[in-house]
């Protein structure tokens, strides 16, 4: 895994119906936008209340994200007042709309580079981010209040739950012992141990062992011990569903990364479980919180 952090996009969407007429209208930026299909205008959004939408985003007509498959009544987002000491922006062209709504937007790549040079990882400039908001339904104010109480009762049992585990992954005999039994729950075989790192082969490769200096094609898949997912090359939702490639032994990547990898051979696939000091140790990354061991399930797919 790179040590970049990993950007995620606060609002990605595209499209999904047939255009009904308008014309494209102008956001700062190079940004734009136009209704595709008009929903029900007795049902207008209003600020500071909920509103639950379908997500989709094309990078390049490539479709890259659809929120249904992980929400499919919608993504809540809130929506602000409009703030007329700003441009306009899509908070504001989603006040202007009704529940049924199907509004698409365009973002010139160069944009979102400008403000977000972390995204390079993920997307080339001179290309565009095609998003569609789908407007699903909306919230009462009291339905909001109510929404907003129990996310902070989630977030608040989330903070503490997080506290608990670096507390504990923060000693290493507590680390160990959270390693150990995902392994057994993970019903892993044949565990070897390669310098600290844990590894269970379920594909063998061929040829000679990978060396330093060499390049390698990857597949990968990141989980934390209870298997959340926190990155993916080859899971569109991450947003850089493609093959990466690399040169092995010059510190690209972390050093349990390296060591799994100097151990494995062209066409093996593997899963791997690096322990927080061969992985972002104390300090930890976007995403993953400071002395987390991790999972990655790795493919060789070729060495050059």
């Amino acid at each position: 895994m790179r040590k970049i952090s990993l950007a995620i996009l606060a609002l990605t969407l595209v499209t999904l119906v047939t255009a009904c007429g308008d014309s494209w209208k102008k956001l700062p930026g190079g940004k734009q936008y136009k209704t595709l299909r008009q929903g029900d205008k007795h049902k207008k959004l209003s600020a500071n209340s909920y509103v639950f939408i379908r997500q989709l985003q094309y990078l390049n007509d490539t479709l890259v994200m659809d929120s249904n498959k992980d929400n499919p009544e919608g993504v809540p987002i809130m929506l602000t007042a409009k703030d007329p000491k700003k441009p306009m922006d899509i908070n504001d062209v989603l006040l202007d709309a009704c529940v049924g709504d199907s509004i698409a937007f365009l973002m010139p790549t160069d944009t979102i580079l400008v403000h977000n040079p972390e995204m390079a990882q993920f997307m080339k400039p001179g290309g565009v981010l095609k998003l569609i908001v789908v407007v699903k339904k909306s919230m009462t104010q009291a339905e909001t209040e109510k929404l907003n109480d129990q996310q902070k009762a989630m977030q608040e049992a989330m903070q503490a739950q997080m506290k608990q585990e670096m507390e504990e992954n923060a000693d290493p005999v507590k680390q160990a012992a959270k390693i150990q039994d995902f392994i057994k729950r993970a019903q892993l075989k044949d565990i070897q141990n390669v310098q600290g790192v844990f590894k269970s082969v379920f594909a063998q490769g061929f040829g000679n062992v990978i060396k330093a200096g060499a390049h390698v094609v990857v597949n990968y898949t990141g989980r934390f011990l209870n298997n959340q997912p926190f990155d993916s090359n080859i899971d569109p939702q991450f947003g850089h569903a493609q093959p990466m490639e690399m040169e092995v032994g010059n510190g690209q990547v972390i050093k349990g990364w390296e060591i799994a990898l100097m151990s494995m051979k062209k066409g093996e696939k593997a899963v791997v479980i690096i322990p927080s000091d061969l992985g972002y140790g104390k300090e930890g990354n976007q995403g993953i919180p400071p002395n987390s061991p991790l999972v990655f399930e790795l493919e060789i797919l070729d060495v050059k």
